[in-house]
């Protein structure tokens, strides 16, 4: 404990305890507790179990311990089903194939109860090889090569099985941070045979060894990083529902408009609107990026591009109905963020980049309404315009100035200069949007639209 004292941590997972008895200990002096199980047979194999820092210590609802080789821990976090983390201690090669399946099929047991997300941890006596192109649950960054005895394989089944992400492989270390076993044989060869295995895959943010916590061990302890953040006041926040409403009201007040942008009135009579074609869907479709991540819709770009015409042809049809309504579903206007880590202080939502992940099908419906506006608005642009326009570029206008300079100089010819002031993006689209859909009567009739967009959007 003198050493643990100088490492963060809220739990830790034991295996391989050897411990002649069932404990459950709390340390009088910091209020950590202990709870291990026996190991099994006059060897005391196994033994598995859990410290748990006193700072989360009330937020545990049970400790359970199964067998010397699997017990669990369920975890409060604010949510109507609780955090659940199993520890386990697989049986090695030498136990044989059956052995093995046994295993993993009792800790199927503890793993079919109702949690928020699950973690399962430990010892797993596998290694594992390069990813197939089939395995969803196992990322790229592998030890090496497969074991002989089928042990790595049945650990991948065993994730896909219960769509368990395999979180070391997510993750890119050099071969010196990846090892977390040292064979006592003369060569002393090193694996990586220790993994951490979870429903969530963005809920780890790192896993990683200690090298300077000394355990008296042939494996190396390993850390994974979860997520952690402050409130506005500096209190440290755990449980998944307060960062979720921290990271709402964080950047709900941080995009918010401070500005009223008044619209401008225009009682012109409205032009038909062209119907949405099939080919717009499949122009706008085929250029969508492939390996996109979906929004909450689970609609990906592949799917919409095997849809074919058939498909396309639907979604004309719900375009069209939405511009006719002038509203959209109201699954379109929502979407998950994502926070992705920047430098400084991870537990400060300043040092993260947001980015939100929108529904597919939303995302293909303003491609259409932007590639029919981005050719009618352009052509009513003078020549002048460069900046932000196809085929046009400033420095087409640099060099013009910079002609404009030489010459005068050479020629000695007086060069008079106006300084034109600058204003607010805002302002500058108040005064030209009027302007740029003079001649496009039609374009009245998507501003209903694109409005009931951003309206009770989440």
């Amino acid at each position: 404990m003198n050493q643990l004292s100088k490492f963060k941590y809220d739990i830790i997972g034991l295996c391989k305890t050897r411990a002649k008895v069932e404990s459950r200990t709390k340390w009088i002096q910091i209020g950590d507790e202990l709870v291990i199980g026996e190991g099994n047979g006059q060897q005391r194999v196994g033994g598995v179990g859990f410290i748990i820092n006193s700072r989360i210590a009330s937020h545990v609802i049970e400790v359970q311990i199964h067998s010397h080789r699997i017990a669990t821990l369920k975890l409060d976090i604010g949510r109507k089903t609780p955090l659940l983390i199993i520890q386990i201690y697989a049986p090695h090669k030498e136990y044989g194939i059956d052995k093995i399946e046994k295993f993993y099929s009792e800790v199927e047991t503890p793993l079919s109860q109702t949690a928020y997300q699950k973690i399962v941890i430990g010892d797993f006596n596998a290694q594992l090889g390069p990813k197939d192109t089939n395995q969803r649950y196992l990322g790229k960054f592998t030890s090496g090569t497969w074991d002989k005895n089928e042990t790595g394989e049945l650990l991948v089944d065993f994730a896909d099985a219960n769509k368990l992400f395999i979180i070391n492989t997510l993750f890119q270390k050099p071969p010196n941070k990846r090892w977390t076993f040292e064979s006592t044989n003369t060569n002393k060869s090193r694996h990586e045979i220790d993994f951490e295995l979870c429903t969530d895959r963005i809920m780890v943010t790192n896993v990683e060894f200690l090298s300077r916590l000394d355990i008296g061990s042939d494996h190396r302890p390993q850390t994974a990083m979860m997520n952690a953040l402050k409130a506005e006041d500096g209190t440290r926040l755990t449980k998944r529902f307060d960062m979720e409403r921290r990271i709402k009201e964080y950047y709900t007040s941080l995009f918010a408009s401070k500005s009223v942008v008044p619209l401008v009135e225009d009682n012109r009579e409205e032009d038909e609107m062209p119907p949405i074609l099939i080919s717009e869907v499949r122009t706008a479709v085929q250029s969508l990026k492939a390996d996109k991540a979906p929004g909450p819709d689970g609609i990906t770009n592949e799917a919409l591009k095997f849809g074919g015409y058939e498909l396309w042809k639907i979604i004309a049809k719900l375009f069209n109905e939405c511009l006719e309504n002038e509203d959209i579903p109201t699954q379109w206007k929502q979407s998950l963020t994502i926070i992705i880590p920047k430098k400084g202080d991870r537990e400060d939502l300043k040092n993260y980049r947001p980015i939100a992940l929108l529904p597919t099908i939303y995302k293909l419906f303003t491609k259409v309404l932007v590639n029919r506006m981005t050719r009618q608005l352009d052509e009513q642009q003078p020549r002048e315009q460069a900046g932000f326009r196809s085929g046009f570029s400033t420095i087409d206008h640099l060099q013009v100035i910079n002609q404009i300079l030489e010459r005068t100089k050479e020629c000695k010819i007086p060069l008079y200069k106006r300084r034109h002031q600058r204003t607010s993006s805002a302002e500058h689209t108040k005064k030209i949007y009027p302007n740029a859909r003079e001649h496009q009567h039609w374009l009245l009739n998507i501003i209903p639209t694109v409005q009931q967009q951003h309206r009770n959007s989440n």
